[in-house]
């Protein structure tokens, strides 16, 4: 059997990473509140929110070992939705048309000075001066959506589209917003008077100088919208609604779960692989943490816990939950890369995920970033360096790739269970190559 040698001795390989079962298991965080954590998202790996039910908000640098609670001078309704560009800039809204900014971390908070009499759900920045938010009037004109916009990093926001019905039992309120880049983005509305009322799905293709309603809504009340990759969305329900899944951007849905099934945050990582919280309302208290491989296809259960979940967010290596009574758990992804850097560069744009699921047994996806056309060579080995299996593609098309490995269909006749290493190797036409490899562990 031929050696695969990326490094003269097989003991340095192995070295190399470092093999750690435990890592997998669910840790809760200590976030010292009671109060429930209704949003909750990272940066990197390590520099984190969340938002809770009542003034404050977390912040952690490290991942959520530790939480630290704080809150914006003189805010009295409590935020809404938080996004940070770098550690340093980041963004905020709330009712009572409250929109902030903050250049340092969040030590001071920037009040917009502008008058919006809108009540603001969510907001979405591709840049540090690039956002938009969105919400429904309160007031003598309560109930009508709108969706504001800035080029100037919250200094001054202009309003971009309002739903100008004058029936207050046809207005659409905008619960949700999520921009792909400066030009492209979704916005999800309705009525949320009943559990039955569609969400109208808007999009934008220049910005928000025109957001075109598309011609098929989701059945069901929506309260929040992710990019999977490309033209793939996920939404959860509102209430008791289900969630839904879109392939092209939004023209078509297939919902994911039937009624009386609360959706408790929802968590993309690929097209194919992603996360949802789900409490069947008929089966009592317990909330499950559901997973995908296959884009909604079938789903598994990851994790049971008592408390409700209300967001889900991965990053990097690391999955969190959040939920009601203050909690907050994390699991590693179990992933450790090897960049070879030779005479070529490397793009940073490069990226390998982690297998999923993992341990598997006996199939796992291995899924791939490329930032621009390559030639792609995947090679899985043992501990020893030893090939099992390799797989060629030429001029593989630019963004996110994937294979589905079966140990129990390899070229060898056996394969016991043990840490395996997978090998992204990646070439494009301008001849910069990339490197990347991971390890996952097969438990029969």
């Amino acid at each position: 059997m031929k050696k695969f040698k990326i490094i003269a001795k097989s003991i340095f390989l192995i070295q190399l990473f470092s093999i750690n079962i435990l890592c997998q298991s669910w840790v809760t965080q200590r976030t010292n509140t009671n109060a429930a954590i209704k949003s909750i998202c990272f940066l990197d790996s390590l520099n984190g929110w969340a938002i809770t039910d009542s003034i404050t908000y977390l912040h952690t640098t490290d991942g959520g070992d530790n939480w630290k609670l704080e809150k914006v001078e003189g805010e009295k309704y409590g935020l809404q939705q938080i996004q940070f560009i770098t550690k340093e800039i980041g963004f905020a809204c709330a009712s009572q048309g409250r929109l902030f900014s903050t250049t340092d971390g969040g030590k001071t908070w920037t009040r917009y000075s502008g008058t919006f009499e809108i009540d603001f759900q969510d907001l979405s920045f591709v840049n540090e001066i690039d956002g938009w938010a969105v919400g429904q009037r309160y007031g003598e004109n309560w109930g009508r959506g709108m969706i504001v916009h800035t080029s100037d990093g919250g200094k001054t926001w202009e309003k971009q589209y309002e739903h100008e019905s004058t029936n207050q039992f046809a207005t659409k309120f905008f619960k949700a917003i999520r921009m792909k880049n400066k030009n492209i983005g979704w916005a999800i509305a309705g009525d949320y008077f009943d559990s039955y009322s569609p969400t109208y799905v808007y999009k934008t293709e220049d910005g928000g100088r025109n957001w075109n309603i598309l011609p098929t809504p989701i059945a069901k009340p929506a309260r929040r919208i992710k990019i999977a990759n490309n033209d793939t969305l996920w939404v959860d329900g509102y209430g008791v609604a289900p969630m839904s899944i879109t392939v092209n951007g939004g023209i078509n849905w297939a919902t994911q779960y039937n009624d009386y099934k609360f959706i408790g945050g929802i968590s993309p990582r690929s097209g194919n692989i992603g996360w949802c919280g789900y409490r069947d309302l008929r089966q009592g208290s317990v909330t499950s943490i559901i997973y995908t491989t296959d884009r909604g296809n079938t789903w598994k259960i990851e994790l049971s816990v008592s408390e409700l979940i209300i967001d889900i967010e991965n990053k990097e290596r690391y999955l969190w939950i959040a939920g009601s009574h203050g909690l907050i758990m994390r699991k590693e992804l179990i992933t450790t890369s090897v960049i070879s850097r030779g005479d070529s560069d490397i793009h940073q744009e490069f990226e390998l995920f982690p297998n999923y699921p993992n341990p598997f047994n006996p199939e796992t996806i291995i899924s791939y970033h490329l930032p621009e056309e390559a030639d792609v060579e995947i090679k899985i080995c043992n501990v020893l360096g030893e090939i099992i299996t390799s797989y060629t593609f030429r001029n593989q098309q630019c963004g996110n790739n994937e294979i589905r490995w079966n140990a129990g269909y390899s070229t060898m006749k056996a394969i016991s269970s043990g840490i395996y290493f997978y090998f992204v190797s990646a070439k494009t036409k301008k001849g910069i190559i990339y490197n990347k490899s991971s390890k996952m562990l097969l438990m029969k």
